[in-house]
Parts: C-alpha cells; sequence; structure tokens
C-alpha cells in the first residue's frame, strides 16, 4: 500500500470488517473477556474511561458496537459503497465502528530495517517509526482533526486508538510478504466533547492526510537522525508540490522496487480499470478493489515477528549485494534551520501554495510539511502557532 513518501490516509469501511475477520488484530492477542486484549492504547477518551493501561476484548468489543457501560452511546451511521450495476456511489446502512488511521514507513527505511546488522538494531528503527506514528496521530487526528458537530459547528474530540505494529506487507502469487513498516490505529467512532458523546464524522480525519503525512516523515527522519543514519533529502523547490521526500543512505533504489509488489499491484489494477471503463477509478471503488483482491497474510509470524535473515536471502537471490545499513554518529539539525524554514514558508509552494491567502486552518500543515529535513522537532514547531 505505500511506496517511498507516499501520503498517508486514513479510511474505513473496508477495514472495519477487516478487523472483525479471525485474519485480523485479535488473531494476535488470545484472550479471555477479562483479559488485555491491546495493552496499548492512546488518547484523551482512553485515559477519561480508565483504560490507558490497555482494554479488555469485551470492553473492546463493546465500543466497537457504539457502546459503554451497557449503554448505546453512539448510533450506527452510513457508508458510500459503489453499486456494481451502475458504478455510481450510494450510501448504505453500515456499523460505523472504527477508522483505521494507517501509518507507513517510506520503503527505504523498511528496507534498512531488514537490511539491519543486529534484531537490535532493527527494533531501534521499528521503534523510531512508532515513535513518529504516536506523535502523528497525537498531533493531527485528535489535536487537530475536527471530527464532531457540536451545535453545527465542527471540533476536535477526545479518542480512543488501539494502535497495532506489522512488518509486511500482503504477500503476492504465496510469494515471501515484502518488509513494510506500518502501523494501523484503529481509532474508534465513538468520540467525546466535554462530557457527551458523539459519532465521529470522519470528513475532518480525511482532510488531514497530508498534515499526518507531513508530521509523521519529519518526525521519523529526526528520529532516523538521532539514531545515526544519515538521509538523502530531495529538494524543496523542485519537489512535488513542496513535499520534501527522503530514503536513508545506502537504500537501493532496485532493491526498494523489488520489494515493493503491492504497490505495483495497486498500479497495474488502476491501469486495468481505466483500459476498460475510460477513466479514473475514484477511491471507492479502489478500496473495493483492494478489499477483494486481497490476499491473506497466512504468514503471522512473519509480520508479527519477522525472520530478517529471509530477506537478506531473498535479496542476495535477486542478485543485490546489500550488507547491513550501519548507523553512525547523530546526525545534527542545520544550524541555520529557523531561515530555511521562513524562505521555504515564503516561496511559491509555501504558505501560498494552494491559493494568494492562508488562513488557520493550513498554517500547520504548511509549517510541517515545509520543515522536512530541517531536523526540527514538529510537536515544538507547531507549538508555536498554537
Amino acid at each position: 500500500m505505500t511506496v517511498s513518501s507516499k501520503k498517508i490516509t486514513g479510511s474505513a469501511g473496508a477495514y472495519f470488517d477487516y478487523l472483525r475477520e479471525a485474519a485480523g488484530a485479535f488473531s494476535y492477542y488470545k484472550t479471555s473477556e477479562d483479559d488485555l486484549a491491546f495493552k496499548e492504547t492512546w488518547g484523551a477518551l482512553a485515559t477519561e474511561l480508565g483504560l490507558e493501561h490497555g482494554i479488555t476484548k469485551q470492553q473492546w468489543t463493546e465500543l466497537f458496537n457504539g457502546c459503554w457501560n451497557g449503554e448505546k452511546v453512539v448510533q450506527a451511521g452510513y457508508r458510500k459503497v459503489v453499486d456494481p450495476e451502475t458504478g455510481e456511489t450510494v450510501t448504505a446502512p453500515a456499523n460505523n465502528a472504527m477508522v483505521d488511521c494507517m501509518f507507513s514507513a517510506p520503503k527505504g527505511v523498511s528496507e534498512a530495517y531488514a537490511r539491519a546488522a543486529t534484531q537490535e538494531e532493527a527494533d531501534r528503527i521499528a521503534d523510531a517509526f512508532k515513535r513518529a506514528v504516536m506523535v502523528s496521530w497525537h498531533e493531527t487526528v485528535e489535536g487537530y482533526a475536527r471530527v464532531a458537530r457540536v451545535k453545527g459547528e465542527r471540533v476536535t474530540a477526545k479518542m480512543l486508538a488501539t494502535p497495532v505494529m506489522q512488518f509486511t506487507s500482503r504477500p503476492i502469487d504465496g510469494g515471501l510478504p515484502n518488509p513494510h513498516l506500518h502501523c494501523h490505529v484503529p481509532t474508534f467512532m465513538a468520540v467525546k466533547v466535554e462530557d457527551r458523546w458523539y459519532q465521529m464524522d470522519m470528513v475532518g480525519i480525511m482532510r488531514t492526510a497530508e498534515f499526518r503525512w507531513s508530521v509523521l516523515d519529519s518526525e521519523l527522519a529526526r528520529n532516523m537522525e538521532a539514531l545515526g543514519y544519515t538521509m538523502d533529502y530531495s529538494t524543496f523547490d523542485d519537489s512535488r508540490k513542496g513535499r520534501v521526500t527522503f530514503e536513508p543512505t545506502g537504500s537501493i533504489p532496485e532493491l526498494r522496487k523489488a520489494w515493493s509488489q503491492a504497490h505495483e499491484q495497486v498500479m497495474k489494477m488502476r491501469r486495468e480499470f481505466e483500459a476498460t471503463h475510460g477513466r479514473e477509478m475514484r477511491r471507492e471503488e479502489e478500496e473495493q478493489a483492494r478489499t477483494l483482491n486481497r490476499a491473506s497474510k497466512d504468514d503471522k509470524e512473519m509480520d508479527a515477528n519477522p525472520d530478517r535473515a529471509r530477506w537478506q536471502e531473498q535479496a542476495r537471490e535477486l542478485g543485490y549485494d546489500a550488507p547491513a545499513i550501519t548507523p553512525g554518529e547523530p546526525v545534527e539539525a542545520p544550524e541555520n534551520r529557523v531561515e530555511i524554514l521562513t524562505e521555504r514558508l515564503m516561496a511559491a509552494k509555501g504558505l501560498a501554495r494552494e491559493n494568494a491567502t492562508f488562513n488557520d486552518d493550513t498554517i500547520k500543515p504548511a509549517i510541517a510539511r515545509c520543515a522536512m529535513g530541517l531536523g526540527m522537532v514538529t510537536v515544538q514547531v507547531l507549538a508555536c502557532v498554537s
């Protein structure tokens, strides 16, 4: 689902069904109703409900069904689906239980994880990624996305999420799953504003996609540099719409492509659809096609606790000399980063990239996007404009 520097998008719909399947999140947590199903929870709602140290399967299921303490707190809603006969998007009743905010690392970071010299170093990379995900979710989803309608106004809300780290993409043609560091952050649709429950309006989350991507990658790049990995950044002026991308120094582009089979499969699916229908796929159509063509993750152990030696052997079999990517000394941030950020913000691809003017809703996302590669702690930078 991800390639280098792809925007991270949150989606619901098909993923709600995925979480109910035996191959979903609960397959990794063999629990009774009273045992902790997830030991890690995020969000102010978790703290308010006393779940900051974990949530049981019974509690998780209750919230999934829009209930708490035996009472219905939010009602079932609707979701958009594509009518197979007409191709039109229609609404259908659905138990809108969660939104899966999925965060993926650039492929080069997943490659560095697979090629790390030791498991300890690989774990540091995975931890650097997950910490970046946590910052991005807290800052851009719970702290920024206006997901509740209160008296006609969209506002932020207290949320609860149960993050799940995974390490592989779905296999293609039954082969070895590709290295793919990603974190599902299923976020309950039942949210609270002050003391009142609301059904989340996920439009607010969808509108933060680029902001999430910017904060995630900025945090991840800085975390990786703090571990001693140098990054190869694209230039701001030449980048697409001012989106600076990066890959770790030492990454092999051909190997990254070889380990991006899922992305190639999606591209093929889009091309075939366009050739048949004479138009681009809509988002809902792509989501449904992904679901229909989704391979099963039968190798649960490889996904949850990957044997990295299998990837290293595969790289050799593919003809790549891929020694371990080893870290050096922590990389210092540029001394003139404030000047660089200011110059980027004032440039054509900065604050006024889309329009001649900007407002409070566009300042934070623009700063996060323009700060990529400058070694700034995103949270501190964004706090300056709060």
